[in-house]
């Protein structure tokens, strides 16, 4: 929950590459974070505390779906939560 942003993106690969090797059969691994979206200045500023705290990458929806598609995830599904600014990230082994 909300780490995506301390990792670069090749770390991510090999992150997410690791963890669909260790998932049961019907496994998944669920990514919650929030991302940066242009128009939200609330998800802006909670992106910037994050970079003050050491996250330095900014990482969009679209790259962690791509990632996990070239880490062999077959499967992927995503939900908002509005209320915490929050998505979901469903990937199935």
């Amino acid at each position: 929950y909300n780490t995506i942003h301390y990792s670069s993106t090749e770390e991510w690969n090999k992150i997410f590459s690791q963890l669909k090797e260790h998932l049961n059969e019907n496994g998944l691994i669920c990514i919650a974070d929030v991302f940066y979206k242009e128009d939200n200045l609330f998800q802006s500023t909670v992106l910037l505390d994050w970079v003050t705290h050491g996250g330095v990458y900014n990482i969009h929806k679209n790259e962690v779906f791509k990632l996990l598609y070239d880490s062999g995830f077959t499967k992927i599904e995503q939900q908002s939560i509005d209320s915490i600014w929050t998505d979901l990230i469903f990937a199935y082994k």
